[in-house]
């Protein structure tokens, strides 16, 4: 009897032991995690707060530039609307809309203001999430000259081609376009005189917290200065939350209104300004802190 339960009380001292080890073990896993998730925050947080370098170049391209006296919102009064410049926008003789899977009252609003052809892209879905008098669906995707991302899809100089405005005049086209993440090597990859076709772009850029990629993200916005485009505005998204350096900030998805006309400022603007026309994305949050850019 006395030797089973010696062996009784072996077996419990085990079994405490060895769920010491287990918590040990579990611990020093959530500590290890811990600490991969500080690095990872600190590295961007370094990374992002270089001297020089292409992240504070892509910040600073973001500044406003461009004035603007007249903005009219279109699309939908929260997620789905962007600011538009309506300085000068007479003599425009098309529009894109790219990215119409969930919403899409952007198309219609165009083309009751202007009475141009609106052509609609997605290669995720068969039809637009909104018909519109004067609209045109294709079922392709917006993409940069690698291959690779959703299918089927075109260059920006293949979409003209698709679309009947490969002969557009300079100046005479203007956009809007939201692809999740798609837009960066669509516009790097994009040729200037391309680009110089359109007057006016609205681009929601996507992911601005993903630090490796920022040497990437800079040839898009370079491209899009080579062609003459200033920014007038920006809004951040809240849905997603903000990328935050130690001494600049902005939010990590971005709507930004280009404008080839605009006349320049002065002196671009370090922070950005929320307009009375600006809504958040997410109604049920509050906007997102505005953005503070590098001054040089």
């Amino acid at each position: 009897m006395a030797s089973g339960r010696g062996f009784a009380l072996c077996a419990l001292l085990f079994r405490m032991a060895w769920g010491l080890k287990l918590n040990e073990v579990f611990n020093e896993v959530q500590s290890d995690l811990q600490e991969g998730l500080a690095l990872q925050a600190s590295l961007e947080k370094y990374a992002a707060t270089l001297p020089e370098g292409a992240t504070k170049e892509l910040l600073r391209s973001f500044k406003i530039c461009g004035s603007c006296a007249n903005f009219r919102r279109f699309g939908e009064p929260h997620d789905g609307g962007y600011l538009m410049c309506m300085d000068h926008m007479d003599g425009v003789t098309a529009a894109y809309s790219v990215g119409v899977e969930q919403h899409d009252k952007w198309s219609g609003d165009v083309t009751g203001k202007w009475k141009v052809p609106l052509y609609q892209m997605d290669c995720t879905v068969s039809q637009p999430a909104e018909m519109c008098p004067g609209c045109k669906f294709f079922r392709s995707c917006l993409t940069g000259s690698t291959p690779g991302g959703p299918q089927p899809a075109w260059t920006l100089s293949e979409t003209l081609q698709q679309t009947g405005q490969g002969a557009a005049a300079e100046r005479s086209l203007f956009g809007k376009i939201d692809i999740e993440g798609s837009e960066w090597a669509a516009l790097a990859d994009a040729d200037v005189t391309t680009l110089k076709k359109f007057r006016q772009l609205a681009v929601e850029f996507h992911w601005l917290q993903e630090v490796h990629k920022h040497p990437d993200y800079l040839r898009a916005m370079q491209k899009l200065q080579l062609a003459g485009f200033r920014v007038v505005h920006l809004h951040g998204n809240n849905f997603a939350s903000m990328f935050d350096t130690t001494d600049y900030k902005i939010p990590q998805v971005v709507e930004v209104t280009f404008d080839s006309e605009a006349t320049p400022m002065a002196t671009c603007l370090q922070d950005q300004q929320l307009r009375p026309l600006d809504m958040p994305n997410n109604a049920n949050n509050a906007e997102l802190p505005p953005a503070h850019l590098p001054s040089l």
